[in-house]
């Protein structure tokens, strides 16, 4: 199609929705499986993904340039796709919870219609999660934090060609940015096994600080080789800070309601990460 309120439908809703359908339970499955190493195994699929995102920009780049916009996409549903067989192989080993067992079988034959609709609602929009102080706090906060989270990433190479006039290694910051990223989940994740309990937060609050303090120093650079330099620190920083919340979700709420938790988290981070950029101007 050429209306671009259709393509606002599939790709940007759909797209959308689907994305975060397949990326959450990719998150809180590791909980079923890993204990002790959780943040390794964290690390390690988090840092997985940047094999994939930082050669695809180009990627799409060559194939937009032989194939058209069209089939594209078409080639983007396929490598979607693949995501549906690698989720068939996920299997929950913890034990439901009493509550659920409970939800299940417990005056079940005694409740009308609504009821059950009801307490069905409750069971998969359960807000029990800000019950805990702490998860109220920290979930707001970093939902308050990332309101500018995208804007140098959005605004860094137009700065650049615009400050350095440079416009053919422009790309090298994507790369960097993509590589030092996964290099900082890998690293990060191991480090989080080492850290006991909710102090992993101090190492998110240290790594978000850093990344506002290289935010600013890239305006003070004079030259374009002192922006990569940015870029690798940046890219390092924001795996640190990415891969790190989902095993502070299961220390804060436990692995029971840890999908609802990450899944909160990330509803409530959506809303300041798309307004900043507007926000910020483009």
């Amino acid at each position: 199609t050429r209306s671009l309120e259709v393509r606002y439908f599939t790709y940007g809703i759909l797209f959308g929705c689907g994305s975060s359908f397949a990326f959450q339970p990719s998150l809180v499955i590791l909980g079923h499986y890993f204990k002790r190493r959780l943040g390794l195994a964290n690390g390690i699929v988090a840092g997985g993904s940047c094999l994939i995102s930082v050669p695809l920009p180009f990627f799409l780049k060559m194939v937009g340039g032989a194939i058209g916009l069209a089939h594209t996409f078409q080639v983007l549903s396929a490598l979607m796709l693949i995501q549906i067989f690698l989720s068939m192989t996920y299997r929950p080993v913890l034990p439901p919870s009493c509550d659920s067992q409970h939800d299940g079988q417990d005056k079940l034959g005694s409740r009308s219609m609504r009821q059950q609709c009801w307490a069905q609602t409750r069971k998969y929009f359960n807000l029990r999660v800000f019950r805990r102080k702490t998860y109220r706090i920290w979930a707001f906060g970093i939902a308050t934090a990332v309101l500018g989270y995208l804007v140098p990433y959005m605004n860094l190479v137009k700065y650049v060609e615009k400050r350095f006039q440079e416009t053919k290694k422009d790309w090298i910051l994507l790369v960097c940015l993509g590589a030092m990223s996964g290099l900082g989940r890998l690293v990060s994740g191991r480090i989080g096994d080492c850290i006991p309990g909710l102090k992993k937060i101090y190492l998110q609050v240290a790594s978000f600080m850093l990344l506002g303090l290289l935010c600013m120093m890239i305006p003070q650079c004079r030259g374009f080789e002192g922006v990569i330099v940015i870029c690798l620190f940046l890219g390092l920083c924001d795996g640190f800070f990415t891969t790190i919340m989902a095993p502070i979700a299961f220390e804060l709420v436990g692995p029971m309601q840890a999908s609802q938790a990450i899944g909160y988290l990330m509803g409530l981070m959506a809303v300041p990460m798309t307004a900043g950029t507007p926000i910020a101007g483009w």
